[in-house]
C-alpha cells in the first residue's frame, strides 16, 4: 500500500472513531438525563436530539461542553443550535478539525466530605437542582456561560 493508501485508511478510521466516541457522548447524556429510565435510549446517527432523545436548549449546550472537553475542538453555539442528529454533529466536528484526543479539565475538589456528599434527593428538574445548590452553596459558581471567544 502506498501512502496516500494509508493516510486514507488511518483518515477513515479516525473518522469511525470520532463517530463512535461522539455517540458514546449522546448516549451518556440521554442516560444522565433520564437516570431513573430502566432501558436506555438508542442513539443512532439519525436520531433527532430533540424529537428522539427530548434534548432542549439547556441538554445541547451541556453536550457543546462535552463535545469541546473530548475532541478539543471549540464549535459555535449559533451552529451547534442549528444541528438536529448526531451525524449532523459529525460533520461539524470535522469542518472544525477536532482532533479526537480528550483534553484536561480541572475539578475543584470539595472542601470537606460532607461537602462532596451533600446533594439534593427531592428535586425533580435541573431549576429545582439549580435553586436547591442556589439556597445552599450561595458562594458558588453554578453556570458559566463563555461566548466564542472564551470570555
Amino acid at each position: 500500500m502506498n501512502a496516500d493508501g494509508e493516510a486514507s485508511t488511518t483518515a477513515a478510521a479516525s473518522e469511525r472513531d470520532h463517530t463512535n466516541i461522539l455517540l458514546q457522548l449522546v448516549a451518556e447524556l440521554s442516560q444522565d438525563l433520564r437516570p431513573r429510565e430502566s432501558r436506555p435510549t438508542r442513539v443512532t446517527l439519525d436520531s433527532r436530539l430533540e424529537r428522539d432523545l427530548g434534548f432542549d436548549s439547556l441538554s445541547r449546550i451541556e453536550l457543546l461542553t462535552r463535545i469541546e472537553r473530548r475532541f478539543g475542538a471549540i464549535l459555535s453555539e449559533q451552529v451547534f443550535t442549528s444541528v438536529e442528529t448526531p451525524r449532523d454533529l459529525v460533520r461539524l466536528l470535522h469542518r472544525a478539525g477536532a482532533q479526537g484526543a480528550p483534553s484536561t479539565v480541572a475539578v475543584e475538589a470539595p472542601a470537606s466530605l460532607e461537602e462532596a456528599s451533600a446533594a439534593p434527593d427531592d428535586v425533580q428538574t435541573l431549576v429545582d437542582a439549580l435553586e436547591w445548590h442556589a439556597r445552599h452553596h450561595p458562594e458558588r459558581p453554578h453556570v458559566y456561560l463563555l461566548d466564542d471567544s472564551g470570555e
